[in-house]
């Protein structure tokens, strides 16, 4: 198996994935879809990377028991964190802010969510992702084909953010 599209593959697959969570969440807790997110389109990267790590730690380095156990609490939660931090320092946006709940860390980070995000990671790894792999495995000719299309839309809609971005900066700076 060609690791590298494949762990490209499941972070696009569980990028989206994370969006569909997040969408599904909002609607939940406020009856509307489109909670805003970092990214325009229909991925959240955060969630892709943290898959992609755990699988590659599962399946490659063969990690498993108590440490497999520690890294599914420890991998999400460091991702969490990273990405809050970077959309706070660099793009002065928060996108969630745990800072009313207990036992939270600068607002970014928190037990209650660390312990969510980390029984969802091992129902993903030890679940879900033998069967992801199965498909992967059937369609992995016309996966070759689509990851290239995916991972330029993902990059176009990273460039596209970081532009908004910019300019809503910049007409808040020029509004000064």
């Amino acid at each position: 198996m060609n690791w590298l599209v494949y762990l490209i593959f499941n972070f696009i697959l569980y990028s989206f994935l994370g969006w569909c969570l997040e969408e599904g969440y909002s609607y939940f807790k406020t009856g509307q879809f489109k909670k805003e997110g970092f990214l325009i389109g229909v991925f959240k990267p955060m969630y892709g990377v943290t898959i992609s790590v755990l699988i590659y730690t599962y399946s490659v380095l063969k990690v498993e028991g108590l440490l497999l156990i520690f890294c599914f609490i420890v991998v999400p939660t460091t991702v969490e964190y990273i990405s809050g931090y970077i959309l706070k320092r660099l793009f002065y946006k928060e996108y969630w802010n745990y800072k009313g709940i207990k036992s939270n860390f600068q607002g970014i980070i928190c037990l209650k969510f660390s312990l969510y995000w980390s029984i969802l990671t091992c129902f993903v790894i030890i679940v879900m992702q033998p069967v992801v792999e199965t498909i992967y495995i059937k369609f992995v000719n016309f996966i070759y084909f689509l990851t290239p299309i995916f991972i330029i839309y993902i990059v176009i809609d990273f460039l596209i953010t970081l532009k908004l971005l910019s300019y809503k900066r910049t007409m808040y700076i020029n509004k000064l």
